[in-house]
């Protein structure tokens, strides 16, 4: 008896630039489908961006504000730079920091826990034709127990190609939601398992080193950016030294960031 299993990746890509120029190059993605027959497939090439609104015609992200119970109103514009038609699947999905520090989305198949499950897009899957954009429509509602603070989530459309049926690449281009639910606002970040690992020198007039590792907590509610410093010294203060890590550029409400020094 035997089995088959899938193989599948995945990848996003989120606008984070202000130039109108490069957003739209940061917000673009072009996908290779499977060529039949030997052919080269034409490839697709789409992006993912805020429709534009009365005033902000050129927003690289949304941004809301809403009471515990209320709901706001936006919309996606999806655009097909191919030459020729493609269809598109449209998913919210909570909003996650990777482990180098990029914000992302959950892939596809995890459970949302927030603010992910709260959006309700008009559409999931769109066909949209050769260098055409389609506008799709999206709804928040923020439930009446919503937590206080941010709520981080993304909208992704994304394309599925592969060259059999075992093995495919999703490949999701974002558009990155900020929602921050009206209430209480409480910034608090902790420093927890922190360990010096001391290496002594072969060579005694040459300084020792030491590896510090520790863990950035949030524990607040809403998303922070961190400045570092780290300073050591020996007994009675002596021998002292000073370090200041890369800053932490974002740790979401109740996520954290491993620092090795």
């Amino acid at each position: 008896m035997s089995s088959k299993s899938a193989i599948t990746a995945h990848r996003t890509t989120f606008s984070a630039l202000f130039a109108v120029l490069l957003v739209l190059v940061a917000s673009t993605l072009c996908a290779l489908p499977a060529a039949a027959d030997g052919e080269e497939a034409p490839p697709t090439v789409w992006s993912l961006t805020p429709a534009p609104q009365d005033g902000e015609d050129d927003r690289v992200s949304f941004r809301f504000d809403v009471p515990p119970g209320e709901n706001a109103e936006d919309a996606v514009e999806l655009t097909n730079f191919s030459a020729q038609e493609a269809t598109f699947t449209l998913e919210a999905a909570d909003g996650v920091v990777s482990d180098s520090g990029v914000f992302d989305i959950l892939r596809p198949g995890e459970e949302n826990a927030a603010a992910g499950q709260w959006i309700e897009l008009d559409q999931q899957e769109v066909t949209v034709p050769a260098d055409e954009t389609v506008t799709v429509p999206f709804t928040i509602t923020v439930p009446e127990n919503a937590t206080p603070g941010d709520q981080p989530a993304g909208i992704a459309a994304s394309v599925s190609t592969g060259d059999s049926e075992d093995v495919s690449m999703v490949s999701r281009v974002g558009a990155r939601l900020h929602l921050r639910v009206d209430g209480e606002v409480e910034p608090t970040l902790a420093v927890n398992d922190m360990e010096v690992d001391y290496h002594q020198n072969w060579n005694p007039f040459a300084p020792d080193t030491a590896t510090v590792t520790y863990t950035v907590v949030n524990d607040g509610n809403v998303r922070l950016g961190v400045e570092q410093a780290l300073h050591s010294s020996g007994p009675f203060g002596i021998a002292g030294a000073d370090q200041q890590p890369e800053p932490i550029r974002e740790v979401l409400p109740g996520g954290e960031a491993q620092v090795q020094v």
